[in-house]
């Protein structure tokens, strides 16, 4: 059976569904005394570019100095529990977005981690291996 044969055999609707996974924050379990596990979600990969894309000057050189409000807009729309859009939580931190609040609460590597996982979702690839071939004889 060819590949184009064996894909349809595939659910399409099961194999569009976004990831989810959960990842251990580090200064939420200090602070808390005890494991902090979050859910997360995979964003929809046009929206990943897209936010990625925001560390991308108009010359093509990235601005590194964007990196952490790029991290903390993919924690806040790919964070499921808690909630980063949560008033009451916002309130609290005092954080006037969700953004805002992930940086907050994601404190110093974890920001990047949890945006990491979050990114990591999308990818099922596990090895990949390139066949190298010699031009030389």
């Amino acid at each position: 059976m060819n590949l184009a044969r064996k894909l349809l055999t595939i659910d399409a609707n099961i194999y569009k569904e976004l990831k989810k996974g959960t990842v251990i924050v580090k200064n939420l379990t200090q602070a808390l005394g005890e494991e902090v596990s979050i859910e997360i979600r995979q964003l929809d990969d046009d929206r990943m570019n897209e936010l990625q894309c925001m560390m991308l000057e108009s010359d093509g050189s990235v601005n590194f100095a964007a990196g952490r409000d790029v991290y903390a807009m993919i924690c806040a729309e790919g964070v499921i529990d808690p909630c980063l859009a949560d008033d009451e939580l916002q309130k609290h931190y005092g954080a006037a977005t969700p953004a805002e609040l992930a940086k907050i609460l994601f404190k110093g590597d974890d920001l990047q981690e949890v945006a990491d996982a979050i990114s990591n979702l999308a990818s099922s690839i596990d090895e990949v291996s390139l066949e190298k071939k010699s031009t030389m004889k």
